[in-house]
C-alpha cells in the first residue's frame, strides 16, 4: 500500500505540459468537423489532447453546468 500510495502522489504531483508552451496545430473549424466526419478513428488520434488553434465563425458562447465557457463554431 506504500509503494501505491507514494506511486499516486508522483503521478498527481507530476508536472503538466502548459498550452502556452506548446504551439497549436492551426485548422479552421470546417476542417476539423471534416475530419472527424470522414475518419473518426484518425482524428482522434491527431487531434485529441493536442494544443490547437482552431479559427472560424462562433455560432454560440454559454456556459455549461460546470461554470466552463463553450464556444461552438460554425462548420
Amino acid at each position: 500500500m506504500l509503494i501505491g500510495g507514494g506511486y499516486a502522489y508522483y503521478i498527481w504531483n507530476k508536472p503538466r505540459p502548459q498550452v502556452e508552451d506548446q504551439k497549436g496545430i492551426e485548422i479552421t473549424a470546417t476542417a476539423l468537423f471534416d475530419s472527424f466526419t470522414n475518419n473518426e478513428i484518425n482524428a482522434t488520434a491527431t487531434y485529441v489532447d493536442k494544443a490547437m488553434q482552431v479559427t472560424g465563425v462562433v455560432e454560440e458562447a454559454k456556459k455549461n453546468q460546470a461554470g466552463e465557457t463553450v464556444v461552438i463554431l460554425q462548420s
